[in-house]
């Protein structure tokens, strides 16, 4: 497990206005924001297909955007809390205390079904971890949209 100080900042440009969400990259509020190449997991460089992740926030809210290269989307799951991570979705980890003992973890599918879980990691290294699946983020909102490459999430 990383320690927190090596763990890759990324700052959220604010925006004055709620944003509308649709799955748009090309929103002008999106245009806007740094994108960030994901690299491999396990730290290898750069996937055979790329994602892609921009961020703002309006004071109230956070808002990721997603944009996947993806040739052969596979999504089959409808149902809110499913396993989505088992096929091809976009995960958020979100640690509010900046620790890696308390963080909430957000997956979206192609086919806009999530899952939300509250992870309590008492010693930062996965080992007694639990996994709350019961809890649900009040107020999350998400969208997602096909596109000629593949898919975006947001």
């Amino acid at each position: 497990m990383f320690p927190v100080s090596a763990l890759p900042v990324y700052h959220c440009r604010r925006i004055t206005q709620p944003l509308a969400l649709d799955g748009d990259v090309k929103k002008s509020v999106w245009q806007m924001t740094t994108p960030v190449t994901l690299l491999e997991a396990q730290g290898n460089g750069a996937p055979q297909q790329s994602t892609t992740v921009r961020g703002c926030w309006d004071g109230a809210r956070v808002y990721l955007l997603f944009d996947c290269m993806d040739a052969e989307i596979r999504a089959a799951m409808t149902r809110r809390d499913s396993l989505v991570w088992q096929e091809e979705a976009v995960e958020a980890f979100l640690a509010p205390y900046g620790d890696l003992v308390h963080y909430f973890e957000f997956q979206c599918n192609a086919l806009n079904t999530v899952n939300d879980v509250r992870v309590t990691n008492p010693n930062a290294r996965g080992e007694a971890v639990t996994f709350d699946r019961a809890w649900t983020c009040a107020g999350w909102e998400t969208a997602t949209r096909l596109t000629a490459y593949g898919w975006v999430s947001e």
